[in-house]
């Protein structure tokens, strides 16, 4: 006990430092595919659940409506 390589101080300071650079890397790479990927589903950002206006242009779902003849 008591003797110490030289330079492994200097070693582990690189190698945290590298593996540091890797993971942010790894994040905005993660960052990018996970935009792509959502941007090519092609789906809204979000929902619309309920129609809180009344619009006179366009008319009302006639499919759920039977008319009677």
């Amino acid at each position: 006990m008591g003797y110490t390589i030289a330079g492994w101080a200097s070693m582990i300071c690189v190698v945290a430092f590298l593996g540091g650079v890797q993971l942010l890397s790894l994040g905005v790479i993660g960052t990018y595919v996970g935009k792509t990927y959502m941007e090519t589903k092609h789906r809204p950002r979000y929902i619309i659940s309920e129609r809180t206006w009344e619009d006179t242009g366009i008319p009302e779902n006639t499919e759920d409506k039977v008319s009677e003849n």
